[in-house]
């Protein structure tokens, strides 16, 4: 993840942000179907090249566009089964992604004073969200907390392709 953060923050002025979106959504739209009608072709064991592979896509896309939480949950769901286990790998792993990310995009001078002070003034929102989500993950059955993942996944894509339209 830290070589793809690097990358991507490094190319980020060189690069079609458009063509990126667009890449990105068709990816998520290609897992989304192949795991509805083709569940039996995911990969379910973990393993050092697809880690390494999905750890610098998915810190490449962090690095250009922010969103590189995608590529990562997508490994992580064809290896991980258990929904608290997968919870937490997805914390850790974007926790680390984006505490690199902060002093990077700081040197690349992508910190703008307004956008830290809405960082600042909702923080107390978010700490208030991630200590409910704690609290209360337990309760929601794994095939359900799935099926979000899957709707969230789905919602970005549409996202990312509204966006990379000019």
């Amino acid at each position: 993840m830290v070589l793809g953060v690097l990358i991507g923050v490094k190319i980020l002025p060189i690069v079609s942000e458009q063509l990126l979106r667009v890449l990105l959504a068709a990816y998520i739209l290609a897992f989304l179907v192949k795991t509805k009608l083709a569940p039996e072709l995911a990969v379910t064991r973990a393993s050092w090249a697809g880690g390494i592979f999905s750890g610098v896509v998915s810190g490449f896309l962090q690095g250009c566009l922010g969103i590189g939480g995608p590529a990562m949950v997508i490994y992580l769901k064809g290896i991980l089964s258990n929904a608290r286990v997968f919870r937490a790998s997805v914390i850790f792993c974007l926790s680390i992604v984006n505490l690199m990310r902060i002093p990077l995009a700081g040197y690349a001078e992508l910190l703008a004073p307004p956008i830290i002070r809405t960082a600042l003034i909702t923080l107390p929102a978010f700490l208030i969200a991630v200590f409910l989500g704690q609290r209360y993950h337990r309760r929601i059955p794994e095939q359900m907390y799935f099926r979000v993942i899957y709707t969230l996944l789905a919602v970005t894509a549409m996202s990312l392709i509204i966006r990379a339209v000019p």
